[in-house]
């Protein structure tokens, strides 16, 4: 079995697709990580909603929903975490789209980190 692990977003939490990723090899099972951290004094942001996309494509070129996107649960937003799977979509290049992200607060900075491992 061989596996690919990417991060596809570390910065801060905002709408819109991350950089693509070429895989090293074409993989068909995906597990994804999603998570955050809100930094800064005093910092009181908080994200509140979140989905986020997961798009594929074999050339790079176009992109296509690789299933529905994945909408973040309360619990899953109170421990700012996220484990979900997506099969049985061989892909060579892949990228998340966080296409719903609500913060509230007014100070502090909220970096989201999306991170996928990816077995053949």
């Amino acid at each position: 079995m061989k596996t690919d692990i990417r991060t596809l977003i570390s910065a801060e939490a905002a709408t819109g697709a991350g950089s693509s990723c070429l895989m090293d090899f074409p993989c068909r099972t995906h597990a994804v990580e999603i998570e955050w951290v809100v930094t800064g004094t005093l910092a009181d942001k908080a994200i509140t909603a979140l989905v986020v996309a997961f798009e594929g494509s074999l050339t790079g070129t176009t992109y296509q929903a690789m299933d529905t996107a994945i909408t973040l649960s309360a619990p899953e937003i109170t421990a700012k975490y996220a484990l979900r799977y997506i099969v049985d979509k061989p892909i060579a290049y892949i990228r998340a789209n966080p296409t719903t992200v609500t913060i509230t607060g007014t100070t502090g900075t909220v970096t989201l980190t999306v991170k996928i491992l990816s077995v053949v």
